[in-house]
Formats: C-alpha cells, structure tokens, sequence
C-alpha cells in the first residue's frame, strides 16, 4: 500500500492534499507535513494544500481551480468519510487516496492507506515516512516538527487511550532527526492566552456530573456569557480528561449556523461510545466521538445513553 502510494507521488505533476472540516490539529499538520515532505523530495511537483477553514495555529484555507484539479492526484488526510472533507471540490481530481487513523467506514479513495491502530494520522504518516518503501527519502526539521505536533495535540500529550509504544517510538524519532526544542514546541503548542484561560475556567464551573458521567449543556446564553463559539466550547473537551472517577464526559455546544447543536465526547479506555454516538449520525474512536446537529430532545437522549454505557460496566 505505501509502495502505491509512492508511486502515484512519483506519476502524478499536480498534488492537492485535503482535510475534514472544523480541522483540527492533527489533519492540519497532517497536511502540512506531507505536503512540505513532497515538496523536499520532489522539486518538480506542484503541491496545493486546500481547505475552507482555518485552524488556529495554522491558520491556512486555500482552494484550486477545476482545470487544476482534474488533472491532479488527491490526497485526503484524516478524514473517514467523504462528507467530511472540507471543499468537496476533491471528488473533481483525477485519482484520489485516503489517509487515515479513524475506524473505516467509507473507504472512498481509489486507494485507502487506513490504520487505526495509529493514535494519529500524523503518527500514520510518521511510519509510511520512515517505511522501507520511503527509506533514501528525505524527512526535514519542517517534517518532523509538523508530525510531531500532531501526534501530540491528537493524542493530548500521549495521554490518550491510542498512544501506543509505536506512537512514542515515532514521536521519539521525529524529536532526535528534527532536533528542535520540544519544551518551546509545547508552549506553541497549548499556551493560553489571558481571555481564553478565564473563557476555560468559567467553563468548568458548567460542569455536571451523573453516575460517572460528566457533561456540559452550553446553550445560547452560556455560549455568550462565557464569550466563546460553538468551537471554542467543543475544543475544551480535554480539560475534563483527569477528574478522579469520571468515566465519560461531553461538551454540548449550540451552533448558532444551524440552531442545533454539537457534541464532543470523550471516554476512559474501559467505555467504548462510537457505538452509541453512531446511532446520531456521529461516529469517531472507541474512546473519542463527535456528533452534529442534535435537538435539546436528543441531546438529553444521548446523555441517558452515555449514563447507561457507563453503568454497565
């Protein structure tokens, strides 16, 4: 499979590399690091990172024209299913690849690299870079922090039910062969500011707790008392990852774009939730799952369900 891939790298002049939508860190520095890795390697090619929305610390949204594209090789990283690429321009490229660590459910490439084994698809690509397929090919300082960084926001600093000893095996690779300063990369990294600290705070004091089961309901107003997004709210789901006896924990934000609102859920290793999270049209990880577009009515479905999962074991 990364013999394939290296070939199609090789054939093809045009290369766009995409991500899912609402990116985090792990897709943009997925997109990042492959594209500077091809760009290193293979000075002939055109590489086009696309996307419609930006992720704050890269914050990078491009597009290409459709004659580009039909005539380009695409490579979709993190990403399980189609609908959530960002920029559905991609079904326009001549061939197209998937990339991925999440469990398959859409295999939609004309080749699907997927290992959910891997705690991210940066740790993926960690290994297809250092592969034997790859071996004589070039990984730059760039690279390896691009890879670095996304193997750590996605596995929040190894802390994660996924990280593996293969997940530190690479991340300790990419630190010797980058030889860049991890502490300074860390402060890059996760350092708050002033506002967004308080924001965070305020945030924990919504928390409620229900037979191991911890959530935050953060309708309208509490959205705009706390001075945050629908994102802002979803995207502080990891503060709550080290309460002693909590078992599952959610963040329900109200999406202000559909009225609705959206979901992250987070899980200790023993509780799996992408079984249940499925049921409304959400999906992910054993232990880490989003959801979209739910009503107050459904929102208080799934915490009946999560109260159950966490039950039963």
């Amino acid at each position: 499979m990364y013999k394939d891939l290296l070939k199609k790298i090789k054939e093809y002049k045009n290369i766009c590399i995409y991500r899912h939508i609402r990116p985090d860190g792990d897709s943009v520095f997925s997109q990042f690091a492959l594209a500077t890795f091809i760009r290193d390697n293979f000075k002939d090619k055109r590489v086009e990172m696309c996307g419609s929305q930006e992720y704050d610390l890269l914050p990078y949204k491009n597009s290409v024209d459709e004659d580009f594209l039909k005539n380009s090789l695409v490579i979709c990283v993190d990403t399980a299913s189609c609908g959530r690429v960002d920029d559905l321009s991609y079904e326009k490229g001549d061939y197209i690849i998937k990339i991925d660590h999440h469990p398959e459910t859409d295999p939609y490439g004309d080749i699907n690299i997927v290992d959910d084994k891997c705690s991210s698809t940066t740790e993926l690509l960690a290994k297809i870079f250092y592969s034997k397929e790859f071996k004589g090919l070039k990984i730059s300082k760039d690279v390896c922090i691009y890879l670095y960084s996304g193997i750590l926001t996605d596995s929040n600093c190894f802390s994660t039910s996924s990280t593996s000893s293969d997940t530190l095996f690479y991340a300790s690779k990419l630190t010797k062969d980058g030889g860049f300063d991890i502490s300074a990369l860390n402060n890059y990294l996760f350092d708050l500011d002033i506002k967004k600290y308080n924001s965070i705070s305020s945030l924990r004091n919504e928390l409620k707790i229900k037979k191991g089961v911890g959530y935050i309901i953060a309708d309208k107003n509490t959205l705009k008392k706390l001075k945050m997004d629908v994102n802002d709210a979803k995207n502080a789901i990891d503060e709550f990852n080290h309460i002693k006896g909590l078992k599952i924990w959610s963040i329900f934000a109200y999406n202000a774009k559909t009225g609705l609102f959206d979901v992250s859920v987070r899980s200790n290793s023993r509780y799996t939730i992408n079984t249940l999270c499925t049921k409304f049209n959400g999906g992910g990880h054993k232990n880490a799952c989003g959801v979209k577009n739910l009503t107050l009515s459904q929102v208080k479905l799934l915490i009946k369900g999560l109260i159950e999962i966490a039950g039963k074991n």
